[in-house]
């Protein structure tokens, strides 16, 4: 029984690492309405997960809804606070919004959180960029 439960547990996480995917596609497909729903419904089914609504924010800033994005991914903080990508993306938002102090404290905390991790990466190259010139605000 036990092992049963396991295997099912399993196909749940591969199931919803595919909608997650889905819901990306959705997002750069500019199919916002879809997107949110597949979003919402993976954050319904597991709560303590940040992906889903870093999800969300995506989708926010794609249709231009700045507050929407600060809350979904200050929401994903609030369910785990060492989300580095959660972090990396709120710094993202402060330096695109043009502050600088804001944007670089969470680049740097994205970096403290976890260096070599996606999140940690993606602070490093906006910093990076800041630093050389080659990152523009939107």
């Amino acid at each position: 029984m036990a092992e049963m439960a396991r295997e099912l547990a399993q196909v749940a996480a591969e199931d919803l690492r595919l909608l997650l995917e889905i819901g990306y596609c959705e997002t750069y497909n500019k199919n916002f309405e879809a997107a949110r729903t597949i979003f919402e419904g993976v954050s319904a089914v597991r709560p303590e997960s940040d992906i889903p609504l870093i999800g969300l924010s995506e989708v926010a800033v794609y249709e231009g809804h700045r507050k929407a994005a600060f809350d979904a991914l200050k929401r994903a903080l609030d369910v785990n606070p060492k989300s580095a990508m959660a972090m990396a993306k709120l710094g993202e938002l402060y330096y695109e919004d043009g502050d600088d102090a804001q944007a670089t404290a969470h680049f740097q905390k994205a970096i403290s959180l976890d260096p070599a991790g996606d999140g940690g990466q993606l602070a490093t190259l906006f910093l990076d960029g800041i630093k050389e010139g080659t990152i523009s605000r939107k």
